[in-house]
């Protein structure tokens, strides 16, 4: 899916990086590639690590992304995030799930 941040600013006219733009639609992987729906359960993600391999070139990102859940109620989200000349960083997420 490919994401645009549509706003120039996180916080207190602090001017969002090309680098905070790519952490943030890092966040969205375990939405994007969810196994389970809202009525089948729920999930959080413990935790999300990023590993940037070089600045994006411009804001329009492509995020790929892919979830593996497992028996014990946890899963893992996998993501690869593009831009317009190629990969620029991996993402991986750790959740948990509860099903209804």
């Amino acid at each position: 899916m490919w994401i645009r941040p549509n706003f120039d600013y996180l916080i207190d006219q602090e001017k969002l990086s090309p680098l905070g733009c790519v952490a943030m639609v890092s966040d969205f992987g375990n939405a994007l590639s969810s196994l389970i729906s809202v009525e089948e359960g729920r999930f959080i993600n413990a935790d999300l690590s990023m590993e940037a391999l070089r600045a994006p070139v411009d804001d329009h990102l492509l995020l790929q992304a892919q979830t593996m859940a497992y028996d014990k109620g946890f899963g893992v989200v996998k993501g690869k995030i593009y831009d317009s000349e190629g990969l620029v960083a991996l993402c991986h997420q750790t959740i948990l799930l509860e099903r209804n």
